[in-house]
């Protein structure tokens, strides 16, 4: 979902024929939902959060905490799951070709688009 909006806030800037008034109308609308998906995908990999006054669990009260942080606590958030992205990615590998052995390096994901193929 974000990528689409990301499309259409790239498609809306490019757009020759679009007035400037609705440009920006758009734009604000597609930037806020690109802000809604970004805070909800923090929110569903975020599990506890943990105060002075106890623990809590509950997805809907993590959500609503994320969207009410304040920027610097949200960047933090952001700030360690990146680092932790960054631990558990799988790093490049190096192979051969059997037949004219020719070295180069695939980049191993676990991007479920994938699966079957390059995007099928």
């Amino acid at each position: 979902m974000a990528r689409i909006e990301q499309e259409k806030i790239y498609n809306i800037i490019n757009d020759n024929e679009m007035s400037e008034e609705e440009k920006i109308d758009r734009f604000g609308a597609s930037f806020v939902k690109l802000t809604e998906l970004t805070v909800e995908s923090v929110a569903d990999v975020v599990k506890q959060i943990d105060t002075p006054n106890g623990s809590e669990r509950d997805p809907a009260k993590i959500k609503e905490f994320i969207n009410n942080a304040a920027k610097d606590v949200f960047e933090g958030i952001t700030e360690k799951l990146n680092i932790m992205k960054a631990n558990l990615d799988l790093k490049v590998k190096n192979a051969k070709c059997d037949k004219c052995e020719h070295q180069f390096e695939i980049n191993v994901t676990m991007d479920q688009a994938d699966f079957f193929g390059a995007r099928s």
